[in-house]
């Protein structure tokens, strides 16, 4: 019976041991884990910005907003979205541009696209005219005509070019708002038309890295007297209204 008592105080004791090692070494993986620096947080930032060419479920909108006082003179629209629809993937583009001050609505034009399966289906809504086509066509014309239409996002996160730069982070969600000062705005927003034209730079962003998705606002004064406001998303995919121009 002593030597059973033995047997089993040894083995507790080994249990215990084992268990005891086992959390020291979690502790120590969890302790040594390096925080990311600034750099490394700026870099996971810009990277939610890369566009998924592919097939890929996805909905992004892009919009600006120019302003005069309190006056909304134009207004671009541009939105990016692919669906799983009937057991089809149907890709949707539509490109909008509005001057609402103007007393006419000739300038004001509507673009859309659809690609299903092999086909692209365009329609352009301008002037009072709405024409439309339809063409074969691929996965990589369509993000050509997405990425003609969009314009470059390749925005320099480095943290040199940002001013007054704040990093919070809660759980999923990360969150940085910064300036940009007028010699760093060369960098920042490099090949942007207007440059040295535009000042007060400010930049908001937030992303969460379990759902991919993530919101960026830019915003600065142009020649003095224009308010420019870029947003730009990417949210939970929508079903897509497939429009009546899409003749099957």
């Amino acid at each position: 019976m002593r030597k059973k008592k033995v047997i089993i105080i040894s083995i507790s004791i080994s249990l215990a041991v084992a268990i005891a090692v086992t959390f020291i070494t979690l502790a120590l993986t969890i302790w040594k884990q390096t925080p990311k620096t600034t750099q490394e947080w700026l870099n996971d930032f810009k990277s939610y910005l890369v566009l998924q060419q592919d097939d890929s479920e996805q909905k992004i909108q892009k919009n600006i907003t120019i302003t005069e006082g309190e006056d909304a003179v134009a207004l671009y629209s541009h939105l990016i979205e692919i669906k799983t629809q009937n057991d089809e993937k149907v890709a949707h583009l539509s490109v909008k541009e509005e001057f609402p001050t103007l007393e006419t609505t000739e300038f004001d034009t509507y673009d859309e696209y659809f690609f299903i399966v092999d086909t692209m289906y365009m329609q352009r809504i301008a002037a009072g005219e709405t024409n439309g086509t339809s063409f074969g066509s691929t996965w990589e014309v369509f993000w050509e005509v997405v990425t003609e239409n969009l314009g470059s996002k390749n925005y320099d996160f480095s943290e040199n070019n940002f001013a007054d730069l704040v990093l919070t982070h809660n759980e999923h969600m990360h969150n940085m708002t910064a300036t940009i000062s007028d010699s760093n705005k060369y960098k920042f927003l490099a090949g942007a038309e207007g440059l040295a034209d535009m000042s007060g730079i400010n930049v908001t962003m937030m992303f969460n890295d379990e759902t991919g998705y993530y919101d960026l606002k830019i915003g600065y004064t142009y020649q003095d007297k224009q308010s420019v406001e870029i947003k730009i998303s990417k949210s939970e995919p929508t079903d897509i209204e497939i429009m009546d121009f899409v003749q099957r």
